[in-house]
């Protein structure tokens, strides 16, 4: 297999598993996927356009849209819903959180009893009482869809926040702007 379709192979196996392809992703293979997709975005999108998908650029990721409306509306929507409530705990955890920042799993812990706003996101995210266990989830959600990457420093585990995370505030903005509009 050639190295363009090589390429080509590793874009369709992270996006069409609903992750993103990130500009400042740490990962060396993901960031050089971007960049190629980059430099070749008309090739790409004729390509997958022949598999009936859409390559979708945002502030600094690719992700594929489909052409077809979901088959399953109340899937789709819940998905949306699930972003829209982790950006609002993500934002209730630290107020300049952002592409580039980044925070330890323990930076999230110790927050919760300081902050009743970051409690009451967490109890409508859902209701398990085990905060631990939810922001568990949460990073491991961010995580596998890429808006994460978890890196070591000499403090221990830490997250760096991907330019994914600009689907998650273009995603909220869109729903506050429509809701604000009805």
């Amino acid at each position: 297999m050639n190295s363009e379709a090589n390429k080509k192979k590793q874009v369709y196996q992270l996006l069409s598993k609903g992750k993103f392809i990130t500009e400042h992703s740490r990962d060396y293979q993901v960031k050089s996927l971007y960049e190629n997709i980059k430099e070749n975005e008309e090739e790409y999108r004729r390509y997958f356009a022949e598999e009936g998908l859409i390559l979708d650029h945002g502030r600094g990721y690719y992700q594929f849209c489909f052409e077809e409306p979901s088959s399953n509306p109340s899937a789709a929507l819940s998905l949306v819903k699930k972003y829209i409530s982790i950006y609002n705990i993500l934002i209730a955890f630290r107020d300049d959180i952002g592409v580039g920042t980044d925070f330890t799993r323990k930076d999230f812990y110790d927050a919760v009893p300081k902050d009743e706003d970051l409690q009451r996101e967490l109890q409508g995210y859902t209701r398990r009482e085990n905060y631990r266990d939810v922001i568990n989830d949460i990073i491991a959600k961010l995580r596998e869809d890429g808006i994460i990457e978890r890196f070591q420093d000499d403090d221990g585990e830490r997250f760096f926040v991907t330019s994914a995370y600009n689907y998650l505030e273009d995603l909220y903005d869109e729903t506050k702007v429509y809701n604000e509009e009805s």
